[in-house]
C-alpha cells in the first residue's frame, strides 16, 4: 500500500513538472536533455509493445500516451520560447537542424513536411482507424464472448474462478480498444499542433530578428527556420515512433508470442515462398535496362535462406507427418497421470484369469475414436479430451448426485478419420464426427448462415452449427455464435448422453456403495428401510426412474426416508417414485420456473385425466398405461399443436397434471415427446406462479369407448 502511495505521489508531481515546463523558462541545457528524454520514452515505448505477447500488457498505453504528448508538447513550447528570445534552443535542437536541412532550409521544411504527413495521414490516421474498428467489433463481440465463457463454465471446462478472471479480462479489453480509440486523437493532435507551432516560429521569428535582432530578411528566414526545422523534428522523431508503436499495439492479433517469433514464424516459415521470391528478383533483374546487382543480390539470399530453411525442416516434417497414419505403438494405452488412471484405455494383460474377467466384463461407458482424433487425446500434443472427460463426472456427481462411471478411451480402426462413437454397455448410442484445428460455430437463434461453410448439427443439442477456422473466431463471436473446440464438441455430447442413459449406468452396486455413504450421517433411516422394509434391488429401481426423467438423486437421505416411509402401504415401484418426487418438491420444479417466479405449463382437462385413471393397469409391482391408441394418438397430436403454439410465443412449457396420474401422462407424452417435463401439482411449491397456457383434453368419442 505505501509503494501504491509513493507511485501515486511520484506520478502527480511528474505531470506538475510537465506542466511547469510550459510557463517557466528553462536553461538551453536541460532543454537538451528533455528533448533526449523524450525520444528515449518514444524508443521503450516501441520495443515494450513489440516485445509484448498480447496487447492487453499493454493496457495502461492510452493514459502513458496522453501522458508522452503532454510532455512534448510542454518542451516544444519551451523550445519556442527560447528560439525566440535568443535564436537559440540548445545543442539538440541546432545539430537536428544543421544535419537534416543540410544548410538549405527549403529542403529541411521539405523533409519535415514528408515526415509530418507520413505521421499524421498514413500511420496515425490508420492506427485511429484501426482502433475505432477494434472498439466496435470488441463490443460487439461482447455477448459472444461471454456465451463462449458460459458455455466453458457449464461444460466443465474451467471452474467459477476462471470464468470470473476471463470475464474480467474480457471487460478490460473492451474499456482498453474503447479508450484507445480515443487516444488516437491524441497523436493526430500533435501533429497538428507541430505545423502551426513551425508555421509561428517562423513567422515570429522572421519578425522579431528583423526588427529585434537587427538581421537581414535572407539572415533571419535562414536562422529561425533551421531552428524550428531542428525543434519540429526532435518533436515529430518520438511522435512518429510512438505512432508506429500505437499502430502495432492495435493490429497485433492474438498470438502466442512476441511480435517478432510470430513475424519470421509465420512469414518465414516456409521454404518455397522465399525460394520463389528469389526466382523472381533474379528473372527481372534480367530485364534490360534495369542494374543486374542489385536484383541478383537479393534473389541469390532468398534462394540460399529457402533452401537452408528447407533443410533444416525436413526431420521435423518426417516427425509431424506421424498423426497422419497409424500412431506410434502405445500412444493411447500410455495412460494419464496418476489422478485419471480411470480414465485411461485399458492395458493389454497376459491371458490369465484377470484377463479372461477383464474380457467377459462390458465397459459401461465407452469413447472410440478415429485416428485423426489421437491428437485430442495425446497430452504431449496439446490434447485434453481426458482432462474433459474427468471435468464432465465432476459435472454429472454435481448434477444427477451419481458417480459417472470411468471412461474407456480407445482408438477404433473401423472408423474414418475424424469420427467418434459412444457406447454404453457396449451398445452405440451415438455416432458423429469433428474436425481438428476447427470451431463449431453453433446458432441458437438458426436463422444465421455462413459463407463458404456446410450447415451441420450440433450433436448435444441439435442446433445449426457451421465448422469454422480458428482465425474467424472474433468475426463469429460478434456475430453471436458460440463457438466450441472439438474436444468440447466430444464432451459436451457425452455429458448429454450420460444424462439421458443415466438410469442404465446407475448399478445396484453403484445404489449399494451410495447407501453405505448415507449410512455414515443417517445410519437410523438406513437400517430402517433395508433390508426390513426394501431390497436395494428395489431401491435401485426407484433411483432408475428418477433418473429416467434427469431427477437428482443428491438428496438421497430424504428420499429414503419417504420410501421407509411408504414401504410398507405399497411395493409399486411406479408409486413409491412418484411419492419420491414430491417428497424432493420444489427441487424438481425450481429448473422450470422463470426469473419471475412463473412456471409456464400445458395443463390435462379433468376428463382427461380421469381417461388416464381407467387406462391405468397394474403389471406386476408397477402401474402401465394401457390406451386405445387411436385415442392415445389424438391426444398426442393435441399435445403437439399446444407446444408448437407455445414455442413460437418464445416459451417452454412444461406439463402439468395432478399426482395420481402424472406418471401416467409421462408415460404418454414420452411417446412423442421424451424430453418433455412433465410435473405433479404436488412438486410446485406455494410460492410458484403457474401460468396454464393451454389445456389438453380427451377426445369426445372416448368416452363412447370407454362406455
Amino acid at each position: 500500500m505505501l509503494n501504491v502511495r509513493k507511485s501515486d505521489i511520484a506520478m502527480s508531481m511528474i505531470i506538475l513538472l510537465v506542466l511547469a515546463v510550459m510557463f517557466v523558462p528553462i536553461p538551453s541545457q536541460l532543454l537538451d536533455i528533455l528533448l533526449v528524454v523524450n525520444i528515449a520514452i518514444g524508443v521503450l515505448m516501441m520495443v515494450y509493445i513489440i516485445s509484448i505477447k498480447d496487447p492487453m500488457e499493454f493496457s495502461s498505453f492510452p493514459t502513458v500516451l496522453l501522458m508522452v504528448t503532454l510532455m512534448r508538447l510542454s518542451v516544444n513550447v519551451s523550445s519556442t520560447r527560447q528560439i525566440l528570445l535568443n535564436a537559440f534552443a540548445g545543442d539538440v535542437i541546432e545539430a537536428f537542424g544543421a544535419f537534416v536541412a543540410g544548410g538549405n532550409y527549403l529542403v529541411g521544411l521539405v523533409i519535415f513536411a514528408i515526415i509530418v504527413v507520413i505521421n499524421f495521414k498514413v500511420i496515425t490516421k490508420g492506427s485511429g482507424r484501426i482502433a475505432e474498428v477494434a472498439a466496435r467489433f470488441t463490443l460487439d463481440s461482447l455477448p459472444g464472448k461471454q456465451m463462449s465463457i458460459d458455455a466453458d463454465l457449464n461444460q466443465g471446462i474451467i471452474d467459477e474462478k476462471e470464468a470470473l478472471a476471463r470475464r474480467a479480462k474480457l471487460m478490460a479489453e473492451t474499456d482498453f480498444y474503447g479508450a484507445m480509440d480515443g487516444a488516437s486523437k491524441f497523436v493526430s493532435g500533435d501533429a497538428i499542433a507541430g505545423l502551426i507551432i513551425i508555421v509561428i516560429n517562423i513567422v515570429a521569428g522572421f519578425a522579431i530578428g528583423m526588427s529585434q535582432k537587427g538581421m537581414t530578411a535572407g539572415a533571419a528566414l535562414s536562422r529561425y527556420t533551421i531552428l524550428t526545422i531542428g525543434d519540429g523534428l526532435v518533436s515529430q522523431i518520438p511522435a512518429l515512433v510512438i505512432s508506429t508503436g500505437a499502430g502495432i499495439l492495435v493490429t497485433r492479433a492474438a498470438g502466442s508470442g512476441d511480435l517478432g517469433s510470430n513475424v519470421s514464424g509465420q512469414l518465414f516459415h516456409r521454404p518455397r515462398p522465399l525460394i520463389m521470391t528469389g526466382a523472381m528478383m533474379l528473372l527481372t533483374g534480367l530485364v534490360p535496362g534495369l542494374p543486374f546487382i542489385p536484383f541478383a543480390l537479393i534473389g541469390v539470399t532468398c534462394i540460399g535462406g529457402g533452401y537452408a530453411l528447407r533443410r533444416n525442416r525436413e526431420p521435423g516434417e518426417s516427425e509431424a507427418a506421424l498423426p497422419a497414419g497409424r500412431a506410434p505403438a502405445g500412444r493411447l494405452d500410455a495412460g494419464p497421470p496418476a489422478g485419471d488412471r480411470a480414465l485411461a484405455p485399458p492395458k493389454p494383460v497376459e491371458p490369465t484369469a484377470k484377463a479372461y474377467k477383464n474380457i467377459i466384463n462390458v465397459s459401461a461407458l465407452e469413447v472410440k475414436i478415429g485416428f485423426g482424433l489421437i491428437t485430442l487425446v495425446d497430452r504431449q500434443q496439446g490434447g485434453h479430451l481426458i482432462d474433459r472427460i474427468g471435468n464432465v463426472r465432476n459435472q454429472i456427481a454435481e448434477e444427477l448426485g451419481m458417480v459417472m462411471p470411468p471412461v474407456n478411451v480407445q482408438d477404433d480402426m473401423l472408423l474414418k478419420s475424424n469420427e467418434y462413437r459412444v457406447l454404453v454397455r457396449g451398445l452405440e448410442v451415438a455416432r458423429n464426427y469433428v474436425s481438428p484445428g476447427f470451431l463449431m460455430a453453433i446458432d441458437p437463434t438458426g436463422e444465421m448462415t455462413v459463407d463458404g461453410a456446410t450447415a451441420v448439427r450440433d450433436p448435444s443439442f441439435g442446433f445449426k452449427a457451421y465448422w469454422i477456422p480458428e482465425n474467424r473466431r472474433g468475426v463469429m463471436e460478434a456475430r453471436g455464435f458460440t463457438l466450441v473446440d472439438p474436444a468440447g464438441v466430444i464432451t459436451t455430447h457425452l455429458a448429454t448422453l450420460v444424462k439421458t442413459y443415466a438410469a442404465e449406468l446407475l448399478t445396484r452396486q453403484d445404489v449399494s456403495d451410495l447407501i453405505e455413504q448415507v449410512k455414515k450421517d443417517n445410519a437410523a433411516v438406513v437400517e430402517e428401510l433395508i433390508p426390513h422394509k426394501l431390497e436395494v434391488g428395489a431401491v435401485h429401481r426407484v433411483l432408475q426412474e428418477l433418473l429416467k426423467e434427469q431427477v437428482a438423486i443428491r438428496d438421497l437421505p430424504v428420499i429414503l426416508e419417504t420410501l421407509a416411509d411408504h414401504a410398507t402401504q405399497t411395493k409399486d415401484i411406479g408409486l413409491l417414485t412418484e411419492l419420491a418426487r414430491n417428497a424432493l418438491g420444489g427441487k424438481i420444479s425450481q429448473a422450470y420456473v422463470s426469473p419471475e417466479g412463473t412456471l409456464k405449463a400445458i395443463g390435462l382437462h379433468p376428463n382427461l385425466e380421469q381417461l388416464l385413471k381407467e387406462s391405468g393397469s397394474a403389471i406386476g409391482s408397477t402401474t402401465s398405461l394401457r390406451m386405445d391408441p387411436s385415442i392415445a394418438r389424438e391426444v398426442l397430436d393435441s399435445l403437439g399443436t399446444a407446444l408448437d403454439s407455445a414455442r413460437e410465443a418464445g416459451g417452454a412449457p412444461v406439463l402439468l397434471a395432478s399426482p395420481s396420474v402424472r406418471r401416467l401422462a409421462r408415460q404418454l407424452a414420452q411417446c412423442d415427446f421424451k424430453h418433455l417435463p412433465v410435473l405433479s401439482l404436488g412438486e410446485v411449491p406455494s410460492w410458484v406462479n403457474v401460468d396454464i397456457i393451454n389445456l389438453i383434453s380427451a377426445p369426445a368419442r372416448s368416452f363412447a369407448v370407454a362406455k
